[in-house]
């Protein structure tokens, strides 16, 4: 069980490694400096104001 459960996490860690390499290479090759990450709840409802 802890062989199938380490192989799993490593896969999974690898396929994260991938995707962020992979977006961290985008940006830099459209030139954008800043990426922002997070919850921002109703950002996509019409109608609404956010100070």
């Amino acid at each position: 069980m802890r062989r199938l459960t380490r192989y799993r996490n490593q896969k999974i860690d690898d396929y994260l490694h991938k995707a962020s390499r992979y977006l961290v290479n985008l940006l830099i090759s459209e030139e954008i400096t800043t990426l922002v990450i997070g919850y921002n709840p109703g950002w996509k409802q019409e109608g609404e104001t956010h100070p």
